[in-house]
């Protein structure tokens, strides 16, 4: 039975107390955690202050040749932080992602909570030539994904 997010953050803050590495147990409770539904978010060009964000997940799928992935980050709430751009570099079968986000640039001195939300973009990857692709993120722990196209 997968653990709730209560209960493995309980476990990660018992470990920590008792040793200076989580056990086996911890680790193992905090990767069955699930990841949820994003919510899903839409670039606002011209933010200020952008800077790239740890990229936590990444889903690819393909129809034909077109190509698309979502990418997954945990993020402050809008309007304090919002999705500026992501940036799409190819070279040859690597595909190399970067998600930014920056703050209004007429915020001023906001307030703002301080909670994550767990966000998601879709990204549009093109038409692709047939073959294999490693898809990555260039910030964050996200597993790079494999994507053929046939």
């Amino acid at each position: 039975m997968a653990a709730t997010p209560v209960e493995a953050l309980a476990a990660v803050e018992q470990s920590s107390e008792s040793q200076s590495t989580p056990s086996a147990r911890t680790r193992s409770t905090v990767a069955s955690l699930r990841w949820g539904e994003p919510t899903m978010v839409f670039a606002h060009p011209g933010q200020a202050d952008v800077h790239p964000v740890g990229v936590v997940k990444l889903e690819v799928a393909a129809s034909g040749r077109r190509a698309a992935l979502t990418a997954m980050w945990w993020s402050g709430i809008e309007p304090c932080t919002l999705l500026d751009s992501v940036l799409v570099r190819r070279d040859g079968s690597t595909i190399s992602i970067t998600v930014r986000e920056g703050s209004p640039p007429n915020a001023g001195n906001v307030a703002c909570i301080d909670i994550a939300l767990l966000k998601g973009t879709l990204v549009d990857l093109g038409s692709l030539e047939p073959g294999s692709y490693l898809v990555r993120t260039t910030e964050g722990d996200a597993r790079p994904v494999s994507l053929t196209i046939t």
